[in-house]
């Protein structure tokens, strides 16, 4: 794929430093924790540039925005289709001037072969209160009113999919999917830990100053 990952983490960091200065500090890490459940279930480029790109927030604006640029990057077809259908398009008849969440966004999604698979995993990260960003209570509303519902469709998309041949990692059940999600949400935050841990170690091992003060000490030890 000539529109590489990193281009697109580039881009999408780009695009969220922009939305800070305007008062909205998430700045993407919703997006990277999506793109890293994608890749930890196995999926591909395609899957993972989408997750870093997209954005279905009507609140940020960037939903659109990213996708443009990403055509104009040079995004494959099958790339910008995918961010159409995860990105939440203007109604100026709607009354909050965005087309419906679960009867607009959701169902084009659901029909899409890599938009069902990044909002089914968007889903999870929203749903678990460990990335919660919010109150409690606005989860707990959002979780019965938008991400239940919304997983309910995508899910059925999926196992209809499955029944025509498609082959995917993860069971289409909802509960079985969410205790999969868990599984792998909880494995990946481990790995980045672990991976964290080791860059800081491996930076200390460079670090001249320490290991000369750690050497002086076995000598006096």
């Amino acid at each position: 794929m000539s529109f590489t990952l990193d281009e697109a983490i580039a881009l999408a960091d780009s695009a969220h430093r922009g939305a800070v200065d305007t008062g909205r500090p998430r700045g993407g890490d919703r997006q990277r924790a999506v793109r890293r459940l994608v890749q930890a279930a196995g999926y591909g480029p395609a899957h993972q540039v989408t997750a870093v790109l997209h954005e279905d927030d009507e609140g940020s604006g960037l939903g659109p925005d990213l996708l443009a640029r990403a055509r104009l990057r040079g995004a494959p077809p099958e790339v910008v289709a995918a961010l159409d259908s995860v990105t939440r398009r203007p109604d100026p008849d709607a009354p909050d001037d965005w087309e419906p969440y679960l009867s607009g966004l959701i169902r084009r999604a659901a029909a899409n072969d890599i938009g069902r698979v990044v909002k089914l995993f968007d889903g999870v990260v929203s749903m678990l209160p460990w990335h919660a960003e919010g109150p409690a209570g606005d989860l707990r509303s959002q979780i019965e009113y938008r991400y239940r519902p919304a997983q309910a469709i995508l899910l059925a998309a999926e196992a209809a999919r499955r029944d025509e041949g498609l082959v995917g990692p993860f069971p289409v059940e909802r509960g079985a999917f969410l205790r999969w999600a868990i599984a792998l949400d909880t494995r990946v935050r481990a790995n980045d830990r672990f991976g964290a841990l080791s860059a800081r170690l491996e930076a200390l091992g460079h670090d001249d100053g320490l290991s000369t003060a750690l050497g002086e000490g076995y000598a006096a030890s």
